[in-house]
C-alpha cells in the first residue's frame, strides 16, 4: 500500500497551507455529519471550525520540523504511526484512513481520526 500522509505540508511557508491539506483529505470535511476526527463528535463544515480546532488539538503538528513513518497496519481502516518532531516539541501521532467511497476523491485514502500519543 502507498500512504501518503498529511504531516508533510506542515514545513510550508504558506500560513496554515498544512492544515489546509489536512482539511482537504479529512474524510469528513465539508460534511453536516458528525465526524471523530478528533477524537469526539464534531461536525467540519467550515474551514475556520476545522482550523481553530487542528491548532487546539494538535499543536505539534505546526511548525513541523520533520517526520518518520513508524509503522502502517494495513485492513479496512489502515493505520499509519508517525513520529513528528516540531516547534512544539516531539510527539507520537496515529492517522486512521478509509478510502473514499464517493467524489471527486473517490478511491483516495482520506484521513478518519488522529490519534495523539502519549
Amino acid at each position: 500500500m502507498r500512504v501518503l500522509t498529511p504531516v508533510l505540508p506542515f514545513c510550508c511557508l504558506q500560513v496554515n497551507h498544512g492544515i489546509q491539506v489536512c482539511y482537504g483529505f479529512c474524510e469528513g470535511s465539508g460534511s453536516m455529519e458528525r465526524s471523530r476526527y478528533f477524537g469526539y463528535s464534531k461536525d467540519l463544515y467550515h474551514f475556520d471550525h476545522f482550523l481553530g480546532q487542528f491548532q487546539n488539538a494538535f499543536p505539534e503538528l505546526l511548525g513541523l520540523e520533520s517526520f518518520e513513518i513508524v509503522e502502517v497496519q494495513e485492513g479496512d481502516e489502515p493505520l499509519v504511526q508517525v513520529a513528528v518532531k516540531g516547534a512544539k516539541g516531539e510527539a507520537p501521532f496515529t492517522f486512521a484512513l478509509v478510502e473514499r467511497q464517493f467524489g471527486a476523491r473517490k478511491g483516495c485514502l482520506m484521513t478518519s481520526q488522529i490519534i495523539k500519543g502519549k
